[in-house]
């Protein structure tokens, strides 16, 4: 996702002035707001190059690690060895000490205080002998300027209101030549060129440019062309065109063709055909000095047919691969070769978390009821029926978003006890994300339908409270009393779907595999051979994994 991110409180400028530094808030002609700060008379007007340094470095670690205590005590300790000051007080104190007199801070909340600047005048500004590191500088001192305070509730030395604009990607394109001169020989794939976040028609090495689509399943790489006759395709274009009226007539949009940039599974319906790079034609009459292979779908006069039998009778499907040339699966119907556009709910949960995770915790204790210290997002929309759908879906991600490194991390427990370890199978995910949630502190309401309760949850944070969880004979016991008990409808669905789902399931993201429990492995090692592919018992454990798996959607 590409994310635009500036800061203003006044109307906006020209293009140039979409970045920019905050005006502190509450900030007017009576002066500066309280808790400023300005550079003392004896002190130099600007930042140096070692000031610079400093704030590029600490800037620097802030992008690698930006919530959390001890993270943030990391990054800003450079800055904290460069001034020397006074430290021991906490975090937002030491930053307060070490910044209440520092002349770049006191230049910055001048330069802002009754207007909106930009960060590129405000880094030639503050530090005019470090232009290379100025921007960055400044950004690590309105970051830390903010959290720079000595009472937890007031404001920070420069307090300030933050906008941020996020842009999704509108696809990815694709320079078509695999050999393409803009990328080095550790750059390329074989299957494409340099990639593109907005559309051209022609690459640098003036090789053209198509949309880049994946298949969800199995993610082979395709290519989307436009061409008039799908039958018989000859000239391929990068756009579709629009319907046009004209007194001679009407044009229609042109049809999408998928091309495929991989070699497809042996025996599916495809058909090579021979690209030139440089004219876009499939199959000239002459060959150009660059061509590749390709393969389209082979019958483009027959409509698809999915993996239910139901067919797709629009013409513009004639020329897409339904089902995929390689993993041969579709999606409810639909194509499951698709593009890179940004879209749905779960990018923006994605936002909302991370919104959450960065922001400052109160100086309270996290309690049963507010675990997340006074963190809070909240989120407005213009429209009743996005608000409506944004609201269960919201919950239902962040759910989703935990459960899966609980699952991993609750089985890494339950595994290494050895007793257990030949027993610990599916039957055991509730024991095992309720070990995690309470040994990570993170707290999960599911809701509650009449007669159900979440007791269980209880049971685990009393074993673990008394001790008993720490043991063999204590886990076990829990064990077999969480397998007869049974969670709450929801998150019994999304325990399932984690487990379960296709694109962010477990393995899907490498998470974790489904396979046999330990106590079967040497059964399957004792199975019959199968000459030329399962003739060792590690060959035979790896031919029974995947067949596992293919029973995912129909028993478990």
């Amino acid at each position: 996702m590409a994310i635009v991110c500036w800061w203003r409180t006044g109307d906006a400028g020209g293009a140039e002035d979409r970045r920019r530094a905050p005006a502190p808030a509450g900030a007017g002609d009576d002066g500066p707001p309280r808790g400023s700060v300005r550079p003392t008379r004896h002190s130099p007007p600007h930042g140096d190059i070692d000031d610079a340094d400093v704030a590029a470095a600490a800037a620097g670690r802030a992008a690698r690690f930006s919530y959390g205590v001890l993270a943030k005590a990391w990054c800003c300790k450079p800055l904290l060895d460069h001034r020397q000051k006074q430290q021991g007080g906490g975090l937002e104190a030491d930053l307060y000490h070490a910044l209440v007199d520092f002349a770049p801070l006191g230049l910055l909340v001048n330069s802002t205080m009754k207007q909106a600047r930009a960060i590129k005048e405000l880094g030639t500004e503050l530090f005019p002998d470090a232009l290379g590191k100025a921007d960055l500088a400044v950004t690590a001192l309105m970051h830390f300027g903010s959290m720079a305070r000595i009472d937890p509730k007031g404001p920070g030395l420069l307090p300030c209101r933050i906008h941020n604009f996020f842009r999704g990607l509108p696809g990815l394109w694709v320079c078509m030549d695999p050999a393409c001169s803009e990328l080095g020989e550790d750059e390329r794939s074989g299957i494409c060129g340099k990639m593109y976040s907005q559309p051209r028609e022609r690459c640098e090495c003036n090789a053209r440019v198509h949309q880049f689509f994946t298949c969800r399943y199995c993610g082979t790489a395709y290519a989307r062309a436009y061409t008039d006759d799908v039958d018989s395709p000859s000239a391929l274009w990068s756009e579709p065109g629009r319907r046009l009226r004209m007194e001679s007539g009407e044009t229609s949009p042109l049809l999408p063709l998928d091309i495929l940039l991989e070699q497809p599974s042996p025996g599916r319906p495809v058909e090579p055909a021979d690209y030139d790079l440089e004219t876009g034609r499939l199959n000239p009459k002459d060959l150009g000095p660059r061509t590749r292979t390709v393969f389209l779908r082979r019958d483009r006069t027959t409509p698809p047919v999915d993996e239910d039998g139901d067919v797709d009778q629009s013409l513009g499907a004639r020329g897409q691969f339904i089902p995929c040339a390689c993993c041969n699966k579709t999606q409810r119907g639909r194509a499951t070769v698709q593009d890179h556009q940004t879209k749905g709910d779960q990018p923006f949960e994605a936002l909302v978390a991370r919104q959450i995770q960065i922001r400052p915790a109160n100086a309270v204790k996290p309690t049963r009821f507010a675990p997340l210290r006074g963190r809070k997002v909240l989120v407005f929309s213009d429209s009743r029926q996005v608000a409506a759908r944004l609201a269960p879906n919201l919950q239902m991600y962040s759910t989703r978003d935990s459960l899966r490194p609980l699952i991993a991390f609750g089985y890494t427990r339950l595994q290494q006890v050895k007793v257990l370890n030949p027993h610990v199978g599916l039957n055991d995910l509730l024991l095992a994300i309720l070990l995690a949630s309470k040994r990570l502190n993170v707290r999960l309401r599911p809701e509650l339908k009449a007669g159900e309760n979440f007791s269980a949850e209880d049971d685990v944070g009393d074993a673990i409270a008394s001790g008993a969880a720490d043991t063999e004979a204590g886990l076990l016991s829990l064990m077999i009393k969480m397998r007869s008990s049974m969670p709450p409808q929801a998150l019994l669905e999304d325990i399932v779907t984690t487990v379960q789902d296709p694109f962010l399931g477990l393995e899907a993201l490498a998470l974790a595999s489904i396979c046999e429990r330990s106590e079967f492995t040497p059964k399957l090692e004792r199975l019959a051979t199968i000459p030329g592919l399962a003739e060792t018992p590690e060959a035979k454990i790896a031919l029974a994994r995947p067949w596992l798996r293919c029973w995912r959607n129909f028993g478990f």
